[in-house]
């Protein structure tokens, strides 16, 4: 269950909850979904999210946004890797073209969902490891989950109306 405070407040004190009404399950939430564009589905949990999806929907397309092409074994898979580094934004406008050319071609109808998923940390004081880690991993973890969602903003919103 997930709790919300329903009125501004201006202490902890304050704070009033309530339940947020039952949720859909994600099969439901699902069915008006054709693609997914998730990053980082190479590994961890984003490889867990495209297993998973498949499982649910084994009709949705799927296109990862990642260095590495995913090793997943899922019968009748719908992937597509599309080899990204996340820190250089270049990289992201040129893969957002060939991602809108290649769902029109293969989903051209249904809703796509965008899971922002990439991401990695350092351990140790700053700025440890060393300045040019700590600087990309700005680039992935923020930088990277606004650019992609300002440049599929548009996409997703127009694909979700049809």
């Amino acid at each position: 269950m997930v709790w919300v405070a329903r009125e501004p407040v201006s202490t902890p004190a304050q704070i009033k909850f309530a339940a947020l009404p039952a949720v859909s399950s994600l099969s439901e939430v699902l069915s008006s979904y054709s693609s997914v564009v998730v990053t980082g589905g190479s590994s961890g949990i984003g490889k867990s999210f495209i297993e998973l999806l498949a499982k649910l929907k084994p009709s949705l397309t799927f296109c990862n946004l990642s260095r590495r092409k995913p090793d997943i074994n899922v019968p009748e898979l719908k992937l597509r890797h599309f080899p990204c580094d996340l820190a250089k934004s270049a990289e992201i406008d040129r893969t957002f073209s060939e991602v809108v050319a290649y769902l029109k071609e293969i989903a051209p109808t249904g809703r796509i969902l965008l899971i922002n998923n990439s991401g990695f940390g350092a351990y140790g004081h700053f700025p440890e490891p060393s300045l040019q880690h700590q600087l990309e991993m700005l680039d992935v973890n923020i930088r990277a989950v606004v650019q992609l969602t300002g440049v599929y903003h548009n996409l997703l919103r127009r694909w979700a109306e049809v």
